[in-house]
């Protein structure tokens, strides 16, 4: 059990880095990573989540439709 809230968001970052610096094809595979961190009682108090997102490609960007025209 930690002190308080701030030394257990402390705690989840610093879980979140040591666990992504092991493993960090984990993150790619699902592109989100979360660390839920709850009290005694199991009742979430936060949530910290690392997102991995693919940059478009220059020149290969999806192309959309124009919507039709009713002149």
């Amino acid at each position: 059990m930690l002190e308080d809230d701030a030394a257990a968001q402390i705690a989840a970052v610093a879980f979140a880095g040591e666990t992504l610096k092991h493993s960090p094809e984990s993150l790619w595979k699902k592109g989100q990573w979360r660390v839920e961190v709850t009290n005694q009682q199991g009742a979430l108090l936060f949530t910290v989540i690392t997102l991995a997102v693919d940059a478009p490609v220059p020149g290969k960007l999806p192309r959309i439709a124009s919507p039709a025209s009713n002149d």
